[in-house]
């Protein structure tokens, strides 16, 4: 990629659907720098489990989960990559529009790239 190429991406979330069936849809979302715990102060913390794994190993990272009736979120808090599975509804692209309006207001990124997946 040329670094003009580069540039156009710089800043962005990027998101891969890999799983689109009649139950549900499931978006990898690469946001353009780490997910800290500011982003799940966002979901009610009832809602929001973080695996305290660095606690526990030398060098490890912390796994957090979302857990609500209509989405399942995962990461790594520092890491890039948040996996999103949202239930199919008639609400649906609403749902997967809000939840990237709130990656954005999060400051994980100043826009969504929609990247098609590889093979």
């Amino acid at each position: 990629m040329g670094s003009a190429a580069q540039g156009q991406l710089a800043g962005a979330v990027r998101a891969v659907r890999t799983l689109d069936c009649a139950s549900k849809l499931r978006i990898h979302y690469f946001a353009a720098c780490g997910v800290g715990r500011s982003f799940l102060a966002q979901f009610p913390p009832d809602l929001v489990v973080v695996h305290a794994f660095s606690k526990r190993v030398q060098g490890a990272r912390d796994h957090f989960v979302v857990d609500r009736p209509d989405v399942h979120i995962s990461g790594v808090i520092g890491g890039n990559r948040i996996v999103v599975t949202f239930r199919k509804t008639a609400a649906t692209e609403h749902d997967v529009a809000a939840f990237e309006s709130q990656l954005l207001a999060a400051g994980l990124g100043t826009r969504i790239e929609q990247i098609s997946p590889i093979g």
